[in-house]
């Protein structure tokens, strides 16, 4: 394809990629029924702005950027305090953001995220010092990301290319808040199925806890369901219906409370507190100091060193009304036989799915309009593609075949034309004969009016010289590709032929070329496909003849010689 034609660049398949998917996330986040809904129009908002002015559409909403956020931030951090009017004051700049200089919009978006992370430390200093400090990790990763969007936006001052990156990051906070599951969503989960699955969630954490099986540090599910007697299936589904929760935060709560309780236990204080870890069943040291600090927001030292400051240590233990459980070779927990219903596991989950598409109706148009939209658009680029990279692979030797045009100086500047003198093709084969075994000239392709008897139609063709069809490589159903040869023959294609005689055998008969000249039908030729510069190619007339109809030199476009490199 001829890049000046559509003038497209990376440059503009990133800004389309950032308008589409941004735009198209915006609306899931507008239209979600979800917890945080009112925050999540903040963040929907300022996805919207980012993509206007990555997509090449609007950067006048660029001072809104920083305000969105932080409201954003807020909705989450603070859900009970509510949007006001006073609060309205901070998009005054729209009012001037014509005559705002883009470096102080881009200081003010960095000043807004600084005060966004104010707001989730606060949140976090809000915290009372427990051991399963969840919220903590929850606002982990969107601390990170704000973190990283400031890093973005200074950088973003000496290149504009860097607005692309925070779109990006912004477009991948939106994903994450569309695909985390909500309260709502949970309790899409049969009412039995669930209280099946905590029944026997609680009975398998007395079994854990009494057998102490988190100090297996190889534990996996699958390790845990054979000493269990269940298969990995059931124990995975007790586990995510019944605690809500995964495998690994299941045992690990078990470590960090058993390390918590040998920190507080004087006979452990010989061992240092990666000893105490091993013994309660991690099995190296980053993945306890990360889990330690993610369930309890702090580090094994400052843990330790504020232990006077924690909970009592019967708080921190396993709660003592839960009674022992002793496996004994050969015996079964006796619940493990009792196994959950999963015979209409998918009838379940195609009326889970229907409900919630006549629950949200808008929400699910936009996600089924969206696929379709985007499945379409896809094989519309794929068809397309296929369409250029074989282009012109009908013919036989195509990336050696070349068009001579020529370049002329008009007024200053440099046009491109596909005449050329018809005495460059005697050159070209008396002085580069060595580089171009054939050269064919080829008249400008046009309508003429074909008759045979009453028939009359307007066909599509051109004049070539003898060469012409050895060239391209035509495939030719009857005759010969050396018809050209005779001033007074002519080749047709396949549709040409069916068009005048049917199924009769077209060779030898005589068709009258506009009225002027009787021609016979000398070759018929296969349809060439559209992919093709001679697409659509109804016939092909000899060179010699527009000196017979007297064209020649006087109405002639020739459309440059045709050359051919030599074959290796």
């Amino acid at each position: 394809m001829n890049p000046n034609i559509f003038h497209i660049n990376l440059y503009h398949v990133a800004a389309m990629a950032t308008l589409f998917s941004g735009f198209t996330l915006a609306l899931l986040l507008a239209f979600a029924k979800r917890e945080g809904h009112a925050a999540n129009l903040f963040l929907s908002a300022a996805l919207a702005v980012i993509v206007l002015k990555t997509g090449g559409l609007s950067p006048i909403f660029l001072p809104a950027l920083g305000p969105l956020l932080y409201f954003y931030v807020r909705g989450m951090t603070v859900p009970n305090l509510q949007f006001g009017r006073k609060d309205i004051l901070h998009f005054c700049p729209l009012l001037v953001a014509y005559w705002i200089p883009g470096w102080l919009v881009l200081i003010s978006v960095i000043i807004y995220l600084y005060l966004s992370h104010r707001l989730i430390q606060h949140f976090y200093n809000r915290l009372q010092p427990v051991l399963m400090d969840r919220p903590r990790f929850a606002f982990r990763r969107l601390d990170k990301a704000l973190h990283l969007l400031g890093l973005l936006c200074m950088l973003w001052l000496f290149n504009d290319a860097l607005s692309f990156a925070v779109a990006f990051v912004l477009i991948g906070v939106a994903a994450e808040v569309i695909l985390k599951l909500d309260s709502s969503t949970q309790l899409t989960t049969p009412i039995t199925d669930r209280y099946d699955a905590k029944e026997k969630s609680r009975r398998l954490k007395e079994v854990v806890a009494a057998n102490r099986l988190y100090e297996d540090a190889e534990l996996t599910l699958t390790s845990l369901a054979v000493k269990l007697n269940i298969h990995p299936h059931d124990l995975s589904r007790i586990i995510n219906v019944g605690m809500e929760k995964n495998f690994s935060d299941f045992i690990n709560e078990f470590r960090v409370r058993e390390t918590a309780r040998k920190m507080q236990d004087a006979a452990y204080d010989r061992l240092t507190l990666l000893g105490i870890a091993y013994e309660s069943g991690f099995n190296s040291q980053r993945t306890f100091n990360r889990v330690f600090k993610e369930m309890t927001g702090k580090t094994p030292v400052e843990y330790k060193n504020s232990l006077k400051k924690e909970l009592p240590n019967d708080k921190l233990a396993i709660p003592s009304h839960l009674p022992p459980v002793i496996l004994r070779s050969g015996s079964l927990p006796g619940w493990a036989s009792v196994k959950l219903n999963r015979n209409y596991m998918f009838r379940n989950y195609l009326t889970i799915a229907w409900r919630n598409l006549i629950k949200n109706k808008v929400l699910s148009l936009i996600n089924i309009g969206g696929l379709a939209v985007g499945m379409a658009v896809v094989m519309l680029i794929s068809l397309w593609i296929l369409d250029e990279v074989t282009f012109n692979e009908y013919h036989k030797n195509y990336g050696r075949i070349a068009k001579v045009v020529q370049n002329l100086i008009n007024n200053g500047g440099v046009e491109t034309w596909f005449v050329v003198p018809y005495p460059l093709a005697a050159e070209l084969r008396k002085s580069y004969g060595s580089d171009f075994p054939e050269v064919a000239m080829q008249a400008a392709d046009g309508d003429h009016i074909l008759t045979l008897g009453d028939k009359k139609l307007s066909k599509y063709g051109s004049f070539m010289e003898p060469q012409g069809p050895d060239i391209f490589s035509l495939k030719m159903l009857a005759g010969n590709k050396n018809a050209l040869n005779d001033p007074s023959s002519i080749i047709i294609s396949a549709s040409t032929a069916k068009a005048y005689f049917n199924n009769a055998d077209p060779i030898g008969r005589v068709l009258k070329f506009d009225n002027q000249t009787n021609l016979k039908v000398a070759g018929v030729y296969e349809d060439i496909p559209k992919n093709s510069d001679l697409a659509g190619m109804d016939f092909i007339a000899p060179w010699q003849m527009l000196y017979n109809i007297g064209q020649l030199g006087r109405d002639e476009r020739p459309v440059a010689p045709q050359h051919r490199t030599p074959l290796c």
